[in-house]
């Protein structure tokens, strides 16, 4: 003999809600993590940017002076020295120092000093002379040394 049982249909309507109120919540859960996942993976990614900009190579110029030897007549030099300390952890490559020398509006001489590569995390002396005219009878009023480098 065979015996079947019935189940009620209030039970049934209730195993259907509770199954909806589970897919429901079930879905939540995936939309609030999948929401928690990207802003961490966003928080990640800043803070992999902000590692690789301080590795970057940036060249700093430390105690880095020019002395006027300014010589009626004759061929006159700005003296260059001091220290260039590459802040970064990553070697600057085709360090060079931009030197401008003007009296007035006047420019003496526009020019680069080379430095070569700067390891990261390290300095360089740096020791120069850049010449100029000192015959046309005006003498410096001013310079800028500003150094320049590639990665």
């Amino acid at each position: 003999m065979s015996v079947t049982k019935m189940v009620r249909r209030s039970t049934a309507i209730t195993l259907g809600i509770v199954c909806v109120v589970l897919i429901v919540g079930l879905g939540g859960a995936m939309a609030y993590y999948t929401k928690a996942i990207n802003d961490k993976n966003a928080q990640y990614d800043s803070l992999q940017a902000e590692v690789s900009s301080l590795q970057a190579p940036e060249v700093w110029k430390v105690n880095l002076k020019g002395d006027d030897f300014y010589l009626p007549s004759q061929t006159s030099r700005l003296h260059v020295y001091g220290y260039l300390f590459n802040a970064g952890t990553m070697t600057a490559t085709g360090v060079r120092l931009h030197v401008v020398l003007y009296s007035l509006d006047y420019i003496f001489n526009d020019t680069y000093v080379d430095a070569g590569s700067i390891g990261g995390r390290t300095w360089t002396s740096i020791d120069a002379n850049v010449t100029y005219d000192g015959s046309v009878g005006f003498t410096l009023t001013g310079w800028t040394i500003t150094p320049q480098w590639t990665t």
